[in-house]
């Protein structure tokens, strides 16, 4: 697993949406070029209003909503372990104790 980057907000949005279309090439289709295109013009209006966040209450409420709306479009294109099950991406599920113990003799 690659590191986390502790502040992807200060990198330019266009290397951010480049990491998500490598990150989600496997699973994205032509259909989701609409939710794309409107989360690449998110990620340009989030580095806007960030500078202008640090001296505008306003500006920080509109970038906290921007936050949540960029969020959710992750959600939907499968950037969360939810949203991966859901795509069938990946499974979300603790190992039962059955599950262990069929393990266990599995490897015997």
């Amino acid at each position: 697993m690659p590191a986390i980057d502790s502040a992807p907000h200060e990198r330019p949005p266009a290397d951010l949406f480049a990491e998500i279309m490598a990150a989600g090439s496997a699973w994205f289709a032509q259909t989701d070029g609409v939710q794309l295109s409107m989360l690449r013009e998110s990620l340009e209006e989030r580095a806007r209003l960030v500078p202008v966040a640090e001296s505008s209450t306003e500006a920080r409420k509109q970038l906290r909503e921007l936050n949540r709306e960029i969020a959710d479009w992750l959600t939907a294109l499968g950037f969360n372990p939810t949203a991966r099950a859901r795509l069938g991406l990946a499974e979300v599920k603790a190992a039962s104790t059955i599950d262990r113990m069929r393990a266990k003799a599995d490897k015997r």
